[in-house]
């Protein structure tokens, strides 16, 4: 296995296919096209997120979650962030790579019988 974005040891995204290293490569250029629009706008790609995320429609609440106060206080910045349209749709067509989670399984499928 192999891991080159800086996870420590230990760190369980080190176990994610997504982290795995051909589906790195790949979604580290997804994650530079996010960085590029949040440049023009003097944002940060989670604010980026945020906005495309809303962006999908009403049935479409981001939730993020923090601990830090400073976190808190950039998600909220992100109610002041347009996208353009066209920006929106590049971002749509941002697939990444690798499953999300390993497979699952070695998860017991079936429900054991009340006794």
């Amino acid at each position: 296995m192999s891991f080159a974005y800086g996870a420590a040891p230990g760190d369980f995204r080190r176990s994610l296919p997504r982290f795995q290293q051909d589906a790195l490569e790949h979604n580290l250029g997804l994650l530079r096209a996010v960085r590029e629009i949040a440049t023009t706008h003097d944002a940060t790609p989670a604010q980026v997120a945020l906005v495309w995320l809303h962006a999908q429609g009403p049935d479409v609440i981001p939730i993020p979650g923090t601990r830090r106060r400073e976190r808190l206080e950039e998600n909220l910045a992100a109610l002041d962030l347009t996208l353009t349209v066209q920006e929106i749709r590049e971002l749509s067509q941002l697939q990444p790579e690798g499953l999300r989670y390993p497979g699952m399984t070695w998860v017991q499928r079936e429900t054991p019988s009340p006794t």
